[in-house]
């Protein structure tokens, strides 16, 4: 689960190398291009193979929030070692 997690957050580290990043947590209400990604802006929630409550930032390790995440059972047509994970960007806006 940790190493999957950490294939997710290298691909944002690519994405922000190659120039696809935009940061809206930067500047307010305009988008800032990031080659340098920051890490406390991103959050990941997992919803495959079992759905967590919870976020969790990038780097946090896996023995917090990892156990049980994991089943070593194909349940109901998903593979365990398909996994799905949600993105959350921190957003600051002008307009409230």
């Amino acid at each position: 689960m940790q190493a999957n997690a950490a294939i997710a957050a290298r691909m944002i580290y690519k994405q922000g190398r190659m120039g696809l990043l935009q940061d809206t947590a930067i500047n307010l209400c305009a988008k800032v291009p990031t080659p340098i990604w920051m890490k406390q802006n991103y959050r990941m929630h997992g919803a495959k193979p079992v759905r967590d409550i919870t976020c969790t930032p990038i780097g946090r390790s896996s023995l917090i929030w990892g156990a049980g995440n994991n089943p070593p059972y194909s349940a109901g047509g998903n593979s365990s070692d398909n996994f799905l994970w949600m993105i959350f960007r921190k957003r600051a806006c002008c307009a409230v």
